[in-house]
């Protein structure tokens, strides 16, 4: 079961923090570059954005809103609190907000950033025995959120990630797009965690397709041999755990002609 986030105190809505320098490394360059891209093109929809840390994510999101400044497009963030179980609701209440509108007015196109999505899930639903309240309004909002004037990006950790196709499916298929926002060293280190012999753990083919993007844009990207070999390896197992023999050797041997 995952562990429990802790309580925020009551719902905020507030501007990115400004002029704060930010290094991010490769991967996460790359996880930008693609976010830059949804928020430029995309003038309705929402997208789910994947990330477990934090911080990690709010790095993300505060370069993000330096980058977007450039071309007029201002990211609001919204913080939803642990009991509040309707974001569309919410999402309606800001919109009418004297605040907001005032951001609005200071830019040609406004994104909304929201978090704390996993937070609004109940004690009692933690276990997913039952449909988490929030998820049943989320479900239900999914037409509400798709058509709203602004486009939306929806951060979520994994492990709830993982349990939308399931508790929250009209909503999932909705969406405009997944962007899974994962560090180099957060991969590495949980592939290294989860590695027992020579398996490597997912629940579904889903969530191993989604592992092996992440391995191949760590090949793709890092400067590092010792991260482009190990992801070659990791990149193998999966492959020959899905019964793809003849790629997971392919990798195997690429990782040997890194370091043999």
């Amino acid at each position: 079961m995952p562990k429990k986030s802790p309580q925020t105190g009551k719902s905020s809505a507030r501007l990115p923090r400004q002029n704060q320098a930010i290094h991010l490394d490769a991967v996460a360059s790359e996880y930008l570059k693609e976010l830059i891209t949804f928020s430029r093109v995309a003038n309705q929809g929402y997208a789910i954005c994947i990330c477990n840390t934090p911080k990690f994510r709010e790095d993300l999101i505060s370069t993000l809103a330096e980058k977007l400044k450039q071309d007029g497009i201002g990211v609001y963030q919204v913080k939803l609190a642990p009991k509040e179980q309707s974001l569309g609701k919410r999402i309606r209440i800001l919109l009418e907000s004297e605040k907001f509108l005032q951001f609005k007015k200071t830019h040609q196109k406004v994104l909304l950033s929201i978090t704390g999505l996993d937070d609004t899930i109940q004690d009692d639903e933690r276990e997913f025995k039952k449909r988490p309240v929030a998820l049943q309004g989320i479900n239900q909002q999914r037409d509400y959120l798709r058509t709203l004037p602004m486009s939306l990006l929806i951060w979520v950790p994994e492990w709830l990630a993982q349990r939308l196709p399931e508790f929250a499916p009209d909503f999932w298929v909705a969406k405009s797009v997944v962007f899974e926002c994962f560090s180099a060293t957060e991969v590495m280190s949980q592939s290294l965690s989860q590695l027992s012999g020579v398996e490597i753990e997912f629940e579904n083919v889903d969530e191993a397709k989604r592992k092996m993007r992440i391995y191949e844009k760590l090949i793709k990207v890092s400067e590092d041999k010792s991260t482009r070999a190990r992801s070659l390896q990791y990149l193998s197992i999966l492959h020959r755990q899905l019964g793809n023999y003849t790629k997971a050797e392919k990798c195997c041997l690429q990782s040997l002609k890194i370091f043999p």
